[in-house]
């Protein structure tokens, strides 16, 4: 079920840029490989922003010395898929 959902998010922009590139005509078959990895990027940025505004930025680590506070190690990925 988790798929479904992965793959809705990437399906719906990848659809949206057709559409919207199709009426300029300016997509052509060798870009899909490019859009398939845009359409993945943006579905994992979408993903880890969500769970980053539950988690929020700083997150609390377990050390020898007592607990400290990191940034939240999602905030690299995000930057990743920007």
């Amino acid at each position: 079920m988790l798929l479904v959902g992965y793959l809705k998010l990437q399906k719906e922009e990848f659809d949206r840029i057709v559409f919207e590139a199709g009426k300029v005509n300016i997509l052509d078959n060798l870009d899909l490989g490019i859009l398939a990895i845009y359409c993945n990027s943006y579905d994992s940025y979408v993903n880890v922003s969500k769970k980053l505004q539950k988690e929020g930025s700083i997150c609390y680590k377990e050390t020898a010395n007592g607990e400290i506070k990191i940034i939240n190690p999602l905030i690299n990925v995000q930057e990743k898929n920007m």
